[in-house]
């Protein structure tokens, strides 16, 4: 069951960074770090990740597949988090390649995939309650929130269980075993 353990963190570097540290130390499959707040949160190519507090989920997940895992890990990751999204707020959440999850051509969610020892870090990013002026100026046409896509503030927790079923759905079917 993808969450369980359970490290819940009020402010980290990136729960990347912690993740890797679990995993290194023997974290098992499905472990889940979860920060209110990333200080240097971060996307691929070095690029930072905006993640202030109480305004979405930033989180990572600890993968232990047998073997290599094939096809783009990231992107199906991704399709799963567009997967609730949709289902659950009702948006019209798409992938975009790689990585990101996107509404109306805004980035809603962003997925960083790293390697450790035996493990795959899957660290994602969800903006939940950001209005426009939460942005850092360079942001605001280019990212949105799903309160922005809704008008509803919506629970983290909540959220949070319904992408960690569907990241546990295409994961099992990118093993070639369906998980349900």
């Amino acid at each position: 069951m993808f969450g369980v353990p359970l490290y819940r963190y009020h402010t980290v570097t990136s729960t990347n960074d912690v993740a890797l540290r679990l995993a290194e130390e023997g974290a098992p499959e499905g472990t889940l770090v979860l920060a209110d707040e990333q200080t240097e949160g971060r996307g691929r190519w070095g690029r930072s990740w905006h993640s202030p507090e109480g305004k979405g989920i930033w989180a990572s997940l600890i993968l232990r597949p047998e073997g290599e895992v094939g096809g783009d890990l990231s992107s199906w990751i991704a399709l799963g988090i567009a997967r609730a999204l949709r289902e659950v707020a009702g948006v019209e959440a798409e992938v975009k390649f790689p990585n990101d999850v996107t509404v109306g051509g805004r980035k809603l969610a962003g997925v960083l995939v790293e390697r450790s020892t035996g493990a795959y870090i899957v660290g994602f990013g969800v903006n939940l309650l950001q209005r426009r002026e939460d942005f850092p100026p360079e942001l605001r046409e280019v990212a949105t929130s799903l309160f922005l896509e809704t008008g509803k503030d919506w629970d983290a927790e909540d959220l949070l269980r319904e992408i960690l079923e569907r990241i546990e759905e295409v994961y099992g079917r990118l093993r070639g075993s369906p998980r349900s």
